[in-house]
């Protein structure tokens, strides 16, 4: 699978600058799978959601009751759900769900989520008041 990081620059009429970090996957011929892409940064942007906690829910080891199926479900708080299976979890938005909007849940290897995730955060960590995330570059990675 494979990613890059996007960040978009938001100015604002006091001439403040924000900027918003998010994470494109890319199928096998470079298009934006955009579903994936933004269930996944909804999921790893949570302010409620850290490494630390993605890891362990992502292994199953955070305490939360698995269900007949083995599987653990979370909801961050932002509009998705997040149900984690041993291998893969499946992400979706529950807000298009309770609305009853046409909404796509979307599957993705844990190992891959943990290192999307990951990455996620380190280039997170390198954000400049005005200037931005300075570690997103134009660089495609792939997991």
């Amino acid at each position: 699978m494979k990613y890059k990081f996007n960040q978009k620059e938001l100015n604002f009429s006091n001439d403040r600058k924000s900027f918003y970090l998010s994470v494109t996957i890319l199928d096998e011929n470079n298009n934006k799978d955009k579903e994936l892409s933004d269930n996944v940064t909804i999921l790893i942007d949570s302010e409620y959601l850290s490494y630390d906690y993605l890891e362990r829910a992502v292994k199953q080891v955070d305490g939360i009751t698995k269900e007949s199926d083995g599987s653990t479900l979370h909801d961050v708080g932002e509009g998705v759900y997040w149900q984690v299976y041993p291998n893969e979890t499946v992400i979706w938005s529950w807000i298009d769900e309770q609305d009853g909007v046409p909404f796509e849940k979307t599957w993705i290897n844990n190992e891959v989520l943990l290192t999307i995730g990951k990455h996620f955060y380190e280039v997170k960590k390198t954000y400049v008041k005005d200037e931005g995330y300075l570690g997103v570059t134009d660089e495609i990675f792939e997991v």
